[in-house]
């Protein structure tokens, strides 16, 4: 933002994310992959897990909260 670096993606190869970085390149989220390459199945932040549930071609549809099992957020 203005030159500024806000947010960055540490990636583990071409096409995984495996973790989100803040302006000071501190861990903020890791992604952990399960069944597919190329979406992750679940994002660690804060302490807390979130179920991630991609479409068949990897887009992530849901975010669920693991521990209570509601939508977090839907995306179309």
């Amino acid at each position: 933002m203005n030159g500024i670096t806000v947010q960055g993606f540490l990636y583990a190869d071409n096409l995984r994310s495996i973790a989100e970085l803040d302006a000071a390149n501190n861990v903020v989220s890791r992604f952990i992959y399960a069944e597919t390459e190329n979406a992750p199945a679940y994002i660690v932040k804060a302490g807390a897990t979130d179920g991630l549930i991609a479409d068949h071609l990897g887009t992530v549809r849901l975010v669920v909260t693991t521990s209570t099992g509601p939508v977090q957020q839907r995306t179309r």
